[in-house]
C-alpha cells in the first residue's frame, strides 16, 4: 500500500485543515522532536508530508477516516472504469463505421471502392487508442479490487489505517521503516491530539510486517 499526503482543499474540510495544523504545531513544540524528524527527512521523506501523515494518524474521528477515503476512491475507480469501457465501445463502433468518414460518402460506388473503403476505414480505426483505454479500465478495476482487499484484510483495524499509510509512505520514501523514530513521533502526535497512546518500536515493526508489507 502506498500513500501520499492528502491536503484538504474544499471549504467543507476547513475544520479538518485547522485540526491538522494545530496537531502539527503541537508536535513541533515537543522537546527533542527534531531528533526523530531529521533522520527520516534526511533519508528522503518530505518534512511537511511526514508531519501531515503523523497528524492524520492520530486524528481519530475528525473528518473522513482513512477507510472512508479508500472506499470513496474505490468507488471512483470502478465508476471511471465503467465509463471508459462504455465510451471506448461507442467510439470504436463509430470509428469502424465507414459512414463516419465524409470522403467515403459517394453515390458513385463500385466493388473496388467498397473494398477500398472497408480497408481504409479499418486502417484509420486502428490508429485510435482503444486498447490503451481498455488497459486503463482494466488497471482501474484492479486497483479498486486491491483497495477492497486492503479493507477486508484490515477490517478490524480501520482505526489504524492512517498509521499504516504513514508507515507505508515512510518506507516508500526512504527504503527504511525508522521504527525507533516513528514510535516517539507517534507518541508525541497522540499527545498533541489530546490522546494518551504510547507507541513502541516493536509495535511499529509488527504493524508494518503484518498489515503493510504484504500489500506492497
Amino acid at each position: 500500500m502506498s500513500a501520499q499526503p492528502i491536503q484538504a482543499n474544499s471549504s467543507s474540510e476547513t475544520g479538518i485543515v485547522r485540526t491538522l495544523g494545530e496537531i502539527k504545531r503541537k508536535i513541533l513544540e515537543k522537546p527533542g522532536v527534531e531528533v526523530d524528524l531529521n533522520p527520516i527527512v534526511k533519508a528522503g521523506a518530505d518534512r511537511d508530508g511526514l508531519l501531515d501523515l503523523l497528524a492524520r494518524a492520530v486524528m481519530g474521528e475528525a473528518g473522513l477516516s482513512e477507510a472512508d477515503r479508500i472506499r470513496k476512491k474505490q468507488q471512483e475507480l470502478r465508476s471511471i472504469a465503467a465509463q471508459v469501457r462504455t465510451v471506448t465501445g461507442h467510439a470504436e463502433r463509430v470509428a469502424d463505421d465507414p459512414s463516419s468518414y465524409l470522403e467515403f460518402r459517394s453515390p458513385f460506388k463500385d466493388a473496388h471502392f467498397e473494398r477500398y473503403t472497408d480497408e481504409e476505414t479499418q486502417r484509420r480505426a486502428d490508429r485510435w487508442p482503444f486498447q490503451g483505454m481498455r488497459d486503463y479500465a482494466d488497471w482501474a478495476e484492479r486497483e479498486a479490487r486491491n483497495f477492497g482487499e486492503l479493507l477486508r484484510r484490515n477490517a478490524q483495524k480501520e482505526g489504524d489505517l492512517c498509521i499504516f499509510s504513514l508507515l507505508s509512505w515512510v518506507y516508500s520514501q526512504t527504503g527504511q521503516l525508522f521504527a525507533d523514530h516513528l514510535a516517539p513521533l507517534l507518541t508525541d502526535a497522540s499527545e498533541a491530539a489530546g490522546q494518551a497512546t504510547n507507541f513502541t518500536p516493536g509495535q511499529i515493526s509488527k504493524m508494518f510486517k503484518r498489515h503493510v508489507l504484504p500489500s506492497r
